[in-house]
């Protein structure tokens, strides 16, 4: 089958990071012997009327979505534009639009399946049963609509535990010029060839405004993975900057620490930055310097609030007081820190 990823450009969005999660799903799909193209709408290369051509010459036999809620009504046009072009077509969404309210993702049934939460394995299946000719009605963490109106959720798929069996996103299908040319998320760096990575998933803290669609169990890859994933962006696509997104990096210390220790040991000389998920309290002296010595130049502590009373109540819970000499040691070593 053809199989079109699609993220959408709600409002111009003035920084643009590539869809690690579209590129996971993607190449997920071509594990199954399936065609697959990525659009970001969000990136001049490949905009709105990039998407009509592709729809046009191309004819997909699926339509994917990732999008969040805010993208709804931008959704709603763009799968309209697909049906008009291509009637049979079957249109799937997720991302955290199809987490939050996956009967509201669905769009009145003009969505046939909204895939929630992690969606690789999920996804995975759902291609099979529609290349098979069948419905996916059935399947854990696929919520659908009826013809008579109502809608199914089912309960969701397991999370994945062995993460280090996930195939690498397909680099390849992203237009890497685009994005660095793009202002990113953070807008400050180092290198302009840059490019995010996952190196875990989940995150057992409870704080209480997260997105959770990772779950809350932390499940890592492997530092000789991971740091395989950075040496390809490295050689094969001239990387020279890796930003970490995963939602708490460091849980396990001695596994981000011989990360640092091999990207050190390899000689890479690559900038590292840390958009979000460091959990700041957890750090040391040792290990920023670690941090330092591997290329880190900049580290969001995300610290919500100065506030001991706010931080009880959101969940967050984090150590004020060491927060703020890990800020000191960090500018000592002369990272740029945020929160």
């Amino acid at each position: 089958m053809r199989i079109l990823l699609i993220k959408p450009n709600y409002n111009d969005a003035t920084d643009v990071t590539p869809p690690l999660g579209t590129g996971y799903l993607a190449a997920v799909a071509r594990q199954g012997g399936h065609e697959v193209r990525l659009l970001d709408n969000r990136i001049r290369s490949q905009s709105h009327s990039h998407y009509i051509a592709t729809l046009k010459s191309w004819r997909p036999d699926i339509v994917g979505f990732s999008a969040v809620t805010y993208e709804k009504e931008l959704v709603k046009k763009l799968v309209c534009e697909a049906r008009d072009l291509l009637p049979e077509v079957k249109t799937v969404i997720g991302g955290p639009i199809a987490w939050a309210d996956p009967a509201d993702a669905l769009l009145e049934g003009m969505i046939d399946y909204a895939v929630q939460g992690e969606g690789e394995t999920a996804f995975r299946k759902l291609l099979a049963k529609i290349d098979d000719g069948q419905r996916g009605d059935d399947l854990p963490s696929v919520a659908t609509w009826n013809e008579s109106g109502e809608v199914r959720i089912n309960p969701p798929e397991e999370f994945i535990q062995k993460v280090d069996e996930l195939p690498f996103p397909a680099w390849d299908l992203f237009d890497m010029p685009s994005y660095h040319r793009s202002p990113r998320m953070g807008y400050v760096f180092k290198y302009k060839e840059y490019f995010p990575i996952f190196s875990s998933r989940g995150c057992p803290y409870g704080c209480i405004y997260c997105h959770k669609i990772f779950g809350r169990r932390y499940r890592a890859r492997s530092p000789e993975n991971v740091l395989r994933e950075i040496e390809t962006l490295v050689q094969q696509y001239r990387i020279r900057e890796i930003q970490i997104v995963d939602d708490t990096f460091n849980v396990d210390m001695e596994r981000a620490k011989r990360i640092f220790e091999g990207i050190i040991e390899r000689n890479m000389k690559i900038g590292i930055c840390f958009p979000s998920g460091l959990r700041g309290d957890l750090l040391n002296e040792e290990f920023i310097d670690l941090m330092a010595r591997a290329g880190t130049f900049r580290v969001s502590v995300a610290v919500e609030t100065a506030s001991p009373k706010i931080q009880r109540l959101i969940k967050k819970n984090v150590d004020l007081e060491k927060l703020r000499e890990v800020i000191r040691l960090m500018v000592k070593k002369r990272m740029i820190t945020n929160f």
